[in-house]
């Protein structure tokens, strides 16, 4: 389809066009054209997207490697897995039985329990290493007076707050006198300080 526009100089503005009136219904056909175009892609642009996280796989695998589970589900649906190599040799045995799932979900099941983390862009899955941030400390502690030395004497024990395991390497120093020590393998630890002392934590 051929538009012919017809263009006319404004006199009253110097360098000014502008479209006559006869013309202005054509206009309006090529912008609804235009708008309907726009529509469309958009439209073509999500199903392709909706499809795509849609798709469906199936993963039978026992005690295999991550490497491996990689490898057949690029087979069944194409997504490309960008890893290091030497980051996977951290990696557990893989045993799931995976019946028509998504991808994405077939994934994040994957490596529900390895130190592994992904980010999904277009067919390309990256594996990156897993942000793991220092644990949350709980610390027990345990004060009272030396009778023979009349000294304070702090003992306690560092755990983690969630798992109750103990805490090694957690220093314990005394602000003022600058008196410190660390918990041993058991979490636990043992300091004398004067009456006075301020004692503070740190990990």
């Amino acid at each position: 389809m051929n538009f012919k526009f017809h263009i006319k100089q404004d006199f009253g503005w110097p360098c000014a066009m502008r479209i006559s009136w006869f013309d202005q219904p054509v206009l309006f056909k090529i912008l609804m054209t235009m708008k309907l175009t726009v529509l469309l892609l958009t439209i073509f642009t999500l199903t392709v997207q909706a499809s795509v996280h849609a798709q469906r796989v199936d993963i039978h695998v026992q005690n295999e490697r991550l490497d491996k589970v990689f490898d057949a589900l690029y087979k069944q649906s194409g997504y490309a897995f960008v890893f290091n190599a030497k980051q996977l040799q951290s990696a557990k045995r893989v045993t799931v039985h995976l019946k028509d799932i998504p991808v994405e979900q077939a994934v994040k099941t994957i490596l529900s329990d390895q130190p592994f983390d992904y980010a999904i862009d277009e067919k390309v899955i990256t594996i990156k290493a897993k942000k793991v941030g220092p644990p949350k400390s709980k610390i027990e502690i345990n004060q009272y007076e030396d009778p023979d030395t009349k000294e304070w004497v702090i003992e306690g024990r560092v755990i983690d707050a969630e798992t109750k395991q103990p805490i090694e390497g957690v220093t314990i120093r005394v602000r003022r006198d600058g008196i410190s020590t660390e918990s041993d393998k058991n979490g636990d630890f043992r300091i004398v300080i004067s009456k006075n002392g301020d004692s503070e934590f740190y990990k």
